[in-house]
């Protein structure tokens, strides 16, 4: 896959859809994407308040966050409410022009770069810049090569500063890799063992979907079943998507309250190694 065609895909999509079915599950219309990433949220506050004082202490005038894959700057919002007043800047790189240029706007006081970050040349334009925080969620799986997947977890390490945080969300799938045009899903063995050869530890790991997102992670006949019936009724317009994600929104939490290991898309905590002094 050519780093133009893919970016050709994705400035298409969201210039046609620049909302959270441009950048979510595309199939399944706006509201149940709405519904879809507050699951997404709920998981991520409820994760990041587990850690302990390493990753609190990060909360000073000087935390600095790096958002790849930006998109409609769902996590861009995110991260901004979230340490209001308390971030140095929170900053966006997206392979799209049509992201970078509405977050510019929306957000004059963030930089923003049209950049791969798998590409090899994509530190230069840094420059000597680090990050305490980088995100990068349901993005990561797009990169098709697997060269430049492996290259963006090190340009990811080489731009966080000692002991910062890398917050990302994978299909940690445990079987095979699987390729589509657009999309991999690789195995929880090979990105485990690439994040820690790169130098990253593990911190958290929790599920980000135990219903509401496709159960790509299992092989069980009656998961695949009720996704199957989920997306047909989802599929019947807006009205019906709105219905479905207010029914299962709340078991979904209540379902990833009480458990360790989901189906579908999971979501990691990674620390990179403070400097020896």
């Amino acid at each position: 896959m050519k780093n133009s065609e893919t970016r050709g895909y994705w400035e298409e999509r969201l210039a046609k859809n620049f909302d959270l079915s441009g950048v979510g599950f595309s199939s399944l219309g706006k509201n149940y994407n709405r519904w879809m990433y507050r699951v997404r949220r709920h998981v991520l506050l409820k994760t990041l308040g587990k850690l302990d004082y390493d990753y609190h202490r990060h909360l000073g005038r000087t935390t600095k966050i790096l958002d790849i894959g930006v998109g409609t700057g769902f996590y861009i919002d995110f991260w901004k409410k979230l340490y209001q007043g308390k971030a140095a800047a929170v900053d966006g790189v997206d392979i799209t022009a049509v992201a970078v240029e509405r977050m510019k706007k929306k957000y004059p006081d963030s930089q923003f770069y049209v950049a791969d970050i798998g590409e090899s040349n994509v530190l230069e334009m840094f420059g000597k810049k680090t990050y305490n925080i980088i995100s990068a969620f349901d993005v990561l799986f797009h990169i098709t090569n697997d060269e430049k997947y492996k290259r963006a977890i090190q340009n990811i390490y080489s731009l966080l500063e000692p002991a910062g945080i890398f917050v990302l969300s994978e299909n940690f799938v445990h079987s095979n890799l699987s390729r589509a045009e657009f999309q991999v899903n690789r195995s929880k063995e090979h990105i485990e063992r690439l994040l820690e050869d790169t130098g990253f530890q593990i911190i958290e790991r929790t599920p980000m979907f135990v219903l509401m997102n496709a159960p790509v992670n299992s092989d069980s006949k009656m998961r695949k079943r009720c996704w199957r019936v989920l997306t047909r009724l989802v599929s019947q317009g807006e009205s019906m998507g709105f219905a479905v994600g207010a029914a299962t929104y709340p078991i979904e939490c209540l379902l990833l309250s009480v458990t360790d290991k989901g189906p579908s898309t999971e979501l990691i905590i990674c620390k990179k190694a403070q400097e020896q002094k």
